[in-house]
């Protein structure tokens, strides 16, 4: 199986430890089990190793131990073979909120901040460890254009730069 390494595990690899950006703070009361799943990429700040990639989802799952194992794949522009990635996460600063630390290039972990998700989880906005790294995930391929304004204004408040977002084809 073709594998690709993800905007994280690289991020990780090169810079070592990394640090929440200040105004982006994970939510409260996070229910690890709803978050678990399937959750389509609608979209990102790009990275040289996601240029090009559409079809992107990830596979959320609990293991026994609490850890969560990942599994993200995509298809790079005119390439019909899905490349996979293995990753694992884990709840960081606290069993209750959205900050989890993902890796994708163990022993290097960097942050997974989920800073807005709807009552039904459903749809989940998560920051990375600085400005150059936001989502836009879904339970679903296609999200209502609600979500995407709200999306963009929250981002933009934050102080991401939103001319940089890709949005994903699915």
């Amino acid at each position: 199986m073709k594998k690709i390494v993800m905007t994280l595990g690289i991020l990780i690899f090169l810079s070592g430890c990394a640090t929440k950006p200040l105004n982006i703070n994970p939510i409260q009361n996070f229910d690890v089990n709803k978050y678990m799943g399937r959750w389509y990429e609608i979209a990102r700040i790009d990275s040289f190793l996601k240029d090009g990639m559409d079809y992107v989802y990830s596979d959320y799952h609990l293991d026994k131990d609490g850890t969560i194992s990942v599994l993200s794949s995509g298809l790079k522009a005119g390439d019909s073979t899905r490349e996979y990635v293995e990753g694992e996460a884990d709840l960081a600063k606290g069993r209750k909120t959205g900050f989890l630390e993902i890796s994708f290039i163990r022993p290097f972990y960097s942050d997974y901040i989920v800073f807005k998700v709807d009552g039904d989880y459903q749809y989940s906005y998560v920051g990375g460890s600085d400005k150059n790294h936001i989502w836009l995930f879904s339970k679903t391929p296609t999200v209502p254009e609600d979500i995407r304004e709200d999306f963009l204004a929250r981002a933009n408040s934050l102080g991401y730069d939103v001319t940089k977002l890709v949005w994903v084809q699915q």
